[in-house]
């Protein structure tokens, strides 16, 4: 979960297994994209806080392989 600042505020234990990212590596930053990404850029959270539904399509088009999270996730 982020704040309206796009800062996170949960990120649980889920999140800490699907991603292989801990909590305290991203609790109160912007960088939740690292979790998914490998360059910066919006994450859905990111489009609904900045209330950009537009630009939905455009993530899904460009959306990360379970390969390459998978990948991430074994770090």
């Amino acid at each position: 979960m982020i704040d309206p600042k796009r800062r996170v505020v949960i990120w649980n234990w889920a999140c800490e297994r699907l991603t292989g990212v801990a909590a305290s590596e991203v609790i109160g930053t912007t960088k939740h994209w690292q979790a998914f990404y490998e360059t910066k850029r919006h994450c859905l959270a990111d489009l609904v806080s900045l209330d950009r539904p537009e630009q939905l399509p455009e993530l899904s088009a460009r959306s990360t392989s379970p390969a390459a999270m998978a990948a991430r996730s074994s770090r």
